[in-house]
């Protein structure tokens, strides 16, 4: 009876382990169920992979490469870190303040979090595949989480409140920087970034321009309503030449910058610098000064424009009545010579009659 016993659980362990091996179990996890607490997302999940109802797996979300969830009210991000196929992801103009669940996608090219409400980026230090990245309009203040983003060609960090750019000095593969609209004043970091075409500094509180010397592939530079004064760093750019465009306006230039520096771009072909260049001086003695120079007042000033105008007028007037004054006369005159010839041969056919 024992020996029967054993025989048949010897028998079912063999079996047991047979289905094992043929029929394995499935792992736990392996093909979950993903919640997405934020309506707007699961909705442009569901869009994006084409289920508008029923459960979302995880094998299911892992196979997208690409997300478009903008301007959606989105503020809340929860199960996108199951995304992990992600290559191309935008949620811009969206209500996110936390962005964690993104730390794990580290397939991601492209992100675009533009227009939201993030302050905290270090979520992204872990994504060193992206090549773009757009942070414009947020609430930013530290961006080292992005010293390790070598592979960075364009990095948009406009509107934020960003002073120490430090962080970035090892992106040189950045062929475009927007820091529009920051609180930058040292732009020393930017030394290195040789690559970049396209350099948006404007609005900012940068006095010192050195390190834009050695940007020999810049193409358009945008540094206006900023503190600069000395521009000669731009002249010692060989790359900047003709076709590129460099904006200054909103400055507080030197007079050497104004008289000597953008006159020399300017026959170096470069754009954007109308408006600037020379200053009349006094030692200019072709230079006729100005009414509000003190100089002499040429054609009148308003008031004396007006008289003339009134001059013109009234001697236009006058010289009309002179020209019908006078053809009035010679039609005249002509009329009574041809009464006087008409009297003349009346009074001849009465002698002639007599």
């Amino acid at each position: 009876m024992v020996m029967r016993i054993l025989q048949k659980l010897v028998l079912a362990v063999v079996l047991i382990s047979l289905l094992s091996v043929y029929m394995p179990f499935p792992v736990a996890g392996a093909d979950e169920v993903v919640t997405f607490p934020d309506f707007s997302l699961e909705a442009a999940i569901r869009d994006a992979i084409e289920k508008p109802a029923g459960a979302i797996y995880q094998s299911e979300v892992g196979n997208l490469t690409k997300l478009k969830a903008e301007n959606l009210g989105i503020s809340d991000i929860t199960g996108l870190e199951y995304c992990d196929g992600l290559t191309d992801l935008s949620l811009a103009y969206n209500q996110i303040s936390n962005i964690n669940a993104l730390s794990s996608l580290t397939n991601l090219g492209r992100l675009s979090l533009r227009d939201n409400q993030v302050s905290d980026i270090s979520a992204l230090s872990s994504l060193t595949g992206l090549i773009e990245l757009d942070l414009m309009d947020n609430q930013i203040s530290d961006i080292s989480p992005l010293s390790g983003l070598i592979n960075l060609t364009e990095l948009t960090l406009r509107g934020n409140d960003i002073s120490d750019i430090s962080s970035i000095s090892a992106l040189t593969n950045l062929t475009v920087l927007n820091l529009w609209d920051n609180q930058v004043s040292d732009i020393s970091a930017l030394s290195n970034l040789n690559s970049l075409e396209t350099l948006d500094l404007e609005v900012n509180q940068i006095s010192d321009i050195s390190a834009l010397s050695n940007l020999i592939n810049l193409v358009n530079l945008n540094i206006w309503n900023n503190q600069i004064s000395d521009i000669s760093p731009l002249v010692e750019n060989s790359g900047i030449g003709t076709g590129d465009y460099v904006s200054l306006a909103g400055n507080p230039l030197s007079d050497k910058s104004k008289n000597d520096y953008i006159p020399q771009l300017q026959q170096r072909g470069v754009k954007g610098l109308e408006g600037f260049g020379p200053q009349p001086t006094e030692e200019d003695g072709d230079e006729q000064p100005t009414p509000e120079d003190g100089g002499p007042v040429i054609n009148g000033g308003d008031e004396d424009e007006g008289k003339l105008n009134a001059g013109v007028v009234i001697g236009t007037i006058l010289g009309v009545l002179v020209v019908v004054s006078a053809v009035y006369f010679f039609v005249r005159r002509g009329t009574e010579a041809e009464s006087d010839e008409v009297e003349e041969e009346d009074e001849d056919e009465d002698e002639d009659k007599e």
